[in-house]
């Protein structure tokens, strides 16, 4: 195969040229356009094309060097070697040629397509924690962590990204050990907790668990004096599930009980609702739990409550020697930002999480892969998988809530505007985050823009398609 690159002026030019010199069997490979310089005027430039051409066959000008003996030949013989049918051997070269570089640039955009849909999936997890309302700074830290190891194209996407997450969060928290006991005597577990948070509930929870399915003997004492009925709705639980349930109204009281039951195996204690912002609810239920000899504090906290209430009811009881958290109706919230948040910054161990009224069912040990499993559950689910399993759309389908969008930032800014201020028409498609409410933004950081002045009554109407604006094709 003889190939030869040809440049003129024009076209026609060029394959008079390659007739000439390779003959009318020519074949063309390839042409392209160019500049080529003049030479005579200098900086002036004159078009011209550059075509590449190949032919199959070789001049018969003079013997071969290699071939002492083709002088000898007869010439028909020699017309006979170079005549034979090598068209399609040629034909088949050139085709392997244009395949091959092909192939080439189809790994090289599937290569690219990968990346892009990494660079998307991630953004779509870092937007998915904002909107559940981790602090940015948060979920920065657990993205950057993800995205050493991600691949989205992972069949075991869901269980990779859950796992990494989780043990990024189990990493930021150095939880103490829970306090030791003596074999011999029962394990005395105080529930205490803001009003309404649900500790009666979660002791009746637990109190069948231990009782029912693992055959302990556990016994109720009740110290709540304030709230009506209280001791008589703990009394119905106990009756129901076939354990003794004493109420102590005061300090020597709650010591005399737990010494009648010091050969159960658990004693629970329930106590009063406090309002942490009352110091003298504080001190009279620390007066109890210090009657005490040993036991094991367990804070409740409800997981719909506002982050900020969450960190103040602890700050509150810091006089108290609280062991473990336990965060109740689960199923009762839709964000879990806030308590990502609050386990990021208080080193307490998780114990229970309760969800619903049901009693025994509706409790389980608690654990920071069920709090990233409640964190996710949402972007989870909107998430699209090809026929193979593998994600193929990584971004929230939020086709079916574009209505509730009313607000807009750019996600490299602090910053969030109305949608008629003159800055949201200059945020890319690919850059821009929305929100429901001007509450919403506020708790994702954002503050709002001193030019719109954004307010809660105006309608979100950008003119974007509705699955681009949640969309962000870059993270960081």
């Amino acid at each position: 195969m003889q190939i030869k690159r040809f440049e003129a002026k024009d076209m026609t030019t060029a394959l008079r040229l390659i007739k000439k010199e390779l003959g009318p069997e020519a074949v063309i490979l390839s042409a392209r356009s160019l500049k080529v310089e003049n030479r005579i005027l200098g900086s002036i430039k004159t078009a011209g094309v550059e075509v590449t051409a190949a032919t199959d066959s070789y001049p018969l000008s003079g013997p071969s060097n290699s071939d002492p003996y083709a002088n000898e030949r007869p010439v028909g013989d020699r017309r006979a070697e170079f005549t034979r049918p090598r068209k399609k051997i040629f034909m088949n070269a050139v085709q392997n040629k244009l395949k091959s570089i092909t192939q080439g640039r189809q790994l090289a955009d599937s290569g690219k397509d990968r990346h892009m849909q990494n660079d998307d999936a991630l953004a779509g997890i870092f937007q998915h924690l904002l909107s559940q309302g981790v602090k940015r700074n948060v979920a920065n830290e657990l993205v950057e962590a993800v995205k050493k190891e991600f691949k989205a194209n992972r069949s075991d996407f869901k269980d990779t990204l859950i796992s990494k997450i989780t043990a990024v969060l189990k990493e930021k928290r150095d939880t103490p050990r829970r306090p030791l006991r003596s074999k011999s005597e029962p394990k005395v577990l105080a529930f205490i907790g803001p009003t309404g948070v649900g500790k009666t509930t979660a002791i009746a929870k637990l109190a069948a668990r231990h009782f029912i399915q693992r055959n302990k003997k556990v016994a109720l004492i009740t110290v709540d004096s304030y709230r009506i009925a209280a001791a008589e709705e703990l009394k119905v639980y106990g009756k129901a599930i076939g354990i003794p349930v004493k109420t102590a109204s005061t300090p020597s009281a709650l010591t005399a009980a737990i010494n009648e039951y010091g050969h159960y195996d658990f004693i629970l204690v329930d106590t009063p609702g406090i309002n942490a912002e009352n110091p003298r609810e504080i001190d009279d239920l620390n007066s109890y739990l210090e009657a005490i000899r040993s036991v094991e504090i367990h804070l409740l906290l409800s997981a719909g409550a506002k982050e900020t209430d969450l960190f103040n009811t602890i700050e509150r009881l810091s006089a108290i020697n609280i062991h473990c958290l336990i965060f109740t109706k689960l199923d009762e919230s839709t964000t879990f930002g806030n308590l990502v948040n609050l386990l990021v910054e208080i080193q307490l161990p998780l114990s229970f999480f309760t969800s619903g009224r049901q009693v025994p069912d509706s409790i389980a040990s608690g654990s920071e892969e069920e709090i990233v499993k409640c964190l996710l559950a949402g972007y989870l689910k909107d998430l699209r998988f090809s026929n193979s399993g593998t994600p193929h759309q990584m971004h929230r389908n939020i086709s079916n809530d574009s209505a509730a969008d009313e607000f807009v930032a750019n996600k490299n800014s602090d910053v969030f505007h109305s949608p008629d201020c003159k800055w949201t028409q200059k945020i890319k498609s690919k850059n821009m985050i929305t929100f429901s409410s001007v509450q919403n933004a506020r708790a994702q950081r954002f503050v709002p823009c001193r030019d719109c002045q954004p307010v809660s009554n105006k309608p979100f109407q950008t003119g974007l398609p509705p699955n681009q604006k949640m969309r962000i094709s870059s993270y960081l």
